[in-house]
Parts: C-alpha cells; structure tokens; sequence
C-alpha cells in the first residue's frame, strides 16, 4: 500500500487519478557540436601564434619547448579544459535528466498500480422492462422492449418500458416490492459474507423521491429477511459510478477494507417518453479483504473514470490502463444515457484508439442500453455495470462502460476465473 503523501499530486477533483505523462525526451540537453569546437580550437591557435609572434622577445631563440608550448601547447590546452568542461556540464545535465525520467516513471508506474486497483463483484441482481436475468444477451442481439404503451389505464400511450409489477402495487408500495426482489435474488451472497468483516449499504434514488420514506421501506425490507443490522445511507445525486472512486481512494481501514452494497432505482409513476425502469443491485468487496475470507468474485471492476466529450480519446486511454486492457482487447461497450453528440464523439474517439468494440462495420460490439429499454435515469452506470458483469461472465472477457451522470464516466468490468486473480491485485 502506498502513502498518501506519494499519492497525492496525482489526485485532483474532476478524475482522481492523474497519470504523470510519460518521459519525451524533450527538452534535452544539445552534445558538444565537434565541427564548433574545431573552429575554436582554430581560433585558439591562431590567437596563440598572433600572441607569440607579438610577445617572444627579439633575438630569443625559438627552437626551445617554452616558444613552443606558448605557440602552440597553451592554446591547445586551453581548449581543451573549455572542451572538459562543456562535456562535463553536458554529462550532468544528461544525468540530471535521466534521474527526473526515472522518477517521473516511479511515479506514473506508481500512480498506475494505484489506480488499476480493482472492486471484486460479489454478487448482482437488476430488474428491468426485459426481465431479471439474460438481459445483456438480449440487448447484446439488438433486442428493443421499448414501445408506446399506457403506463396506467388513464393514461395516453407513452414510449417508455415499466417494470412488470402487478398494477395494484402504487406509489411506495413498487418500492417495496423492488427492495423484496432483489434482496431475494442476492439473499444467498449476502448470507454468504462473514460476519465480522465491515459492510454497508448505499442507495441511489430517483432526485424526486421522498428519500425519508423510502429508506425506511428499505430497512423494514431488510430486517425481514434477517440479515445482519446495517444502517442504509443516500448516495448524492449524481455520484453514481464515481463513489467507487471515492472509496478506492482510501488509503486503508474499514473504509477501504469492506463490503458494500450498492442499490440504484429509477421507477417512475408518470414516465417520460423514451425512459426505463430499472432497479439493480451490485454487491462489491476490497479484493484482498475477499481473498482472505473465502468470498469468491464473479467480476472485477476497475476504477471509473471522468471525462469531457473533447477529451474521449485520451479518457479511453486511461481506462483502459488502469482496467489492465488493452483497447483492442475490449470487444464490448455498453452505453447508457449519452446524448447524439456524446455517442459520435465517443465513437470517434474509440475508433482512434483502436476500440475493438468499434472495429465491426455493423458496429456490434456497441450495445446501447437507451435503444433497448429506454433511458435508465439515476441507475443508468449501475445497470450498465450489471449487465457487462453478466456478460463478462457468459463471454469471459472485458467489458467497457460509457454512461452520462453528472458528468461522462467510463469504467472497465474484467471476468475472473480463480482465487488467484485476486492475489494479483
């Protein structure tokens, strides 16, 4: 584990994770030019002769080693201590820079094992309009659910897809229900975790939610299935993805060394045109901390990153760095809420980059998520997220995840098949 100290002019605001740029060599220091210091040595040479030929006393001879070494030998030396000593200067002006270099990629090498260091996924469960499980193979096959349908009986058809509770269930009581199936789903993971090892539960709500009401259907939820007493806490709106970067940002502890539960909804009682339902639950542990308690992974998923539409390109790069894939290793993309603009500006950046999940002509290796079920909300990173863990899983290979919260995020999900996979971390 690194000290904070050595990690910290890597971390800013926006993406936590500041890579140090590699060595470019500019900025060198210029060698010795050999035909310069021949026409100086000319110049010494000739100001010698002038020098003697003025200074030597008349009617002395010249046949001695003295008119000789002030002819020619003092000259002569004289470029070369200047000759020593410009070399000199240039040796350690070289090795100057060369300890820089070293040090400039300790640091970026370092900044990278940090930044690389992955989430295990322990467990997920998601409901959407296509159902609770095998849903990535269906968007994966260009399958749409999204249609116009009546929301309520009231109400005019609306492009959008709902989650197939019965039409009693209303206002609240569809939270309960959601809370009830995916805890049910994930009932065998989370009666599986040790009980001495710290965990937690976040939520991420819709930003019109009563949060009050419904974190309280949350633990009443919870306490019915008899897990162990957790106190529930709200996500801020818009984190999203990037509270995993929050907690991979700690330097040791139970705020890094623990479980968490991570639970995101976006139900809607009158839905917008083009918008899904979806709930989802990912259950996540520190590696080492699952390694040494026997809890086995289905997933790993690296540290999210932030970026700009203008800066995909570079973004991709670093995500891929710090997910431990090359580009043209990342065969599927799973995208979610990006605008026109973001998605031509993203595939554009994907194919600079050597994207494989850009290199199909039919582009088949880009699943949008929005095209599917319609956009997912405030869950749109986590479904994401499940859905490229579950195709990890089926397709043993890295998936990419680009999604519009507060910002772009993008992350990388790695399949794991061992114990060992962990031990690298």
């Amino acid at each position: 584990m690194w000290l904070q100290a050595d990690i910290e002019p890597y971390l800013s605001a926006t993406m936590p994770i500041e890579l140090p740029e590699p060595p470019s060599g500019e900025g060198a220091p210029k060698p010795p030019n050999l035909w310069v210091w021949l026409v100086l040595l000319v110049v010494c040479l000739a100001a010698g002769i002038v020098w003697t030929l003025l200074t030597w006393p008349k009617g002395q001879s010249t046949g001695t080693s003295r008119f000789w070494m002030q002819l020619l030998g003092y000259p002569t030396l004289a470029c070369a201590v200047a000759f020593g000593l410009r070399l000199h200067f240039y040796e350690e002006a070289c090795n100057y820079l060369m300890a820089q270099e070293e040090v400039l990629q300790a640091d970026r090498e370092e900044a990278i094992a940090f930044g690389s260091e992955p989430l295990v996924v322990i467990g997920i469960a998601y409901l959407c309009g296509m159902g609770s499980s095998g849903v990535s193979g269906r968007v994966a096959q260009k399958e749409s659910a999204l249609e116009a349908r009546a929301p309520k009986r009231d109400m005019a058809p609306i492009r959008h897809t709902r989650l197939a509770l019965p039409e009693e269930y209303q206002g609240t009581d569809r939270y309960r229900q959601v809370f009830r199936a995916l805890l049910a789903k994930l009932d065998h993971a989370l009666c599986a975790l040790p009980s001495g090892v710290p965990f937690d539960v976040q939520l991420q709500l819709p930003g019109d939610a009563d949060s009050e009401p419904l974190l309280t259907i949350w633990s009443t939820c919870w306490d019915d299935c008899g897990l162990r007493p957790t106190k529930a806490r709200l996500l801020p709106d818009g984190a999203g993805l990037m509270a995993l970067d929050t907690w991979l940002d700690e330097y040791g502890g139970p705020a890094l060394e623990k479980f968490t539960l991570f639970v995101a909804l976006q139900l809607n009682d009158e839905p917008p045109a083009n918008s899904a339902e979806v709930a989802v639950a990912l259950l996540l542990g520190w590696p080492p901390m699952a390694q040494r308690r026997d809890v086995l992974p289905i997933a790993m998923l690296h540290r999210p990153v932030a970026c700009e539409t203008d800066g995909f390109a570079e973004s991709l790069r670093t995500v891929a760095l710090l997910g431990r894939t090359p580009p043209n290793e990342l065969h599927q993309l799973w995208q979610s809420s990006l605008s026109k603009v973001d998605k031509a500006a993203l595939l554009k950046s994907a194919s600079e980059v050597s994207l494989e999940a850009a290199e199909a002509d039919d582009l088949s290796g880009i699943h949008d998520i929005d095209a599917a079920l319609g956009n997912p909300g405030v869950a749109a990173s986590w479904f994401a997220t499940a859905l490229a863990v579950e195709y990890a899983q089926q397709n043993n290979a890295s998936q990419l995840i680009a999604c519009q919260e507060d910002t772009l995020r993008l992350a990388v999900v790695r399949p794991t098949d061992s114990q060992a996979e962990l031990e690298t971390t």
